[in-house]
């Protein structure tokens, strides 16, 4: 289940915003494996079977205002404009899973997105884009497994594991700036610089240049 919303002013200001919705159910195991019987029955006669559930919830908000006026690009024959961008992004995973009599496993994912830009166009020539960003990944495992012993005149005992707990969380913000220079498709210059903190790793800076020069035409 998806829906998508576009909205778009007179002056060029323009709203994106969608959900989407995914349940997925899946079961296998022996021909007379029954899922119902099986849920909260440690029976070890019972048929081998397996069933795994998962869950997907996302939602996004995209924001895109132009500023400045517009310059037309010879080069490109295309008008060009400043803007300001916004996106806010949230996702969330889950799953329910067992594998035979003991083996379960679940988990849950809460993750969200934020990304605030500017590009400003210098000139047809000169550009430059900014911006922040920032993630928050929340996590939560559950595994628990579990043996069945078997002793003379048929008698069993359940052995079971108080199950392994994991919650993790990951938060990361960062700030970034790149600039380009075009001539005529034939000269490209690209120059970035990118700072980043994580909650886990410290701090960390990353710079990146790239240079496209189109000697001939000809050559593709």
């Amino acid at each position: 289940l998806s829906n998508r919303f576009l909205y778009v002013t007179d002056n060029g200001i323009q709203m994106r915003a969608g959900v989407k919705y995914v349940n997925d159910r899946r079961t296998s195991g022996q021909k007379d494996f029954d899922a119902f019987i099986r849920r909260g029955n440690f029976d070890p006669s019972l048929p081998y079977g397996s069933e795994i559930s998962n869950e997907n919830v996302n939602g996004y908000f995209k924001l895109a205002i132009p500023l400045g006026k517009y310059v037309w690009n010879e080069e490109t024959q295309e008008a060009e404009r400043s803007n300001f961008a916004f996106i806010l992004d949230y996702d969330h995973f889950g799953t329910d899973s067992y594998f035979g009599q003991f083996k379960e496993y679940r988990a849950r994912q809460n993750s969200f997105y934020l990304n605030a830009m500017y590009s400003w166009n210098i000139s047809t020539r000169h550009k430059l884009v900014s911006g922040l960003s920032a993630t928050s990944d929340n996590y939560y495992e559950f595994l628990q497994d579990g043996q069945m012993i078997f002793q003379p005149g048929g008698v069993y005992h359940l052995y079971m594991t108080d199950g392994n707990q994991i919650r993790r969380r990951e938060n990361e913000a960062g700030a970034y700036a790149e600039y380009s220079y075009s001539l005529r498709d034939r000269l490209n210059l690209v120059a970035g610089l990118r700072g980043d903190y994580r909650e886990r790793h410290g701090a960390l800076a990353t710079h990146s240049a790239h240079v496209r020069w189109a000697i001939t035409t000809r050559l593709e």
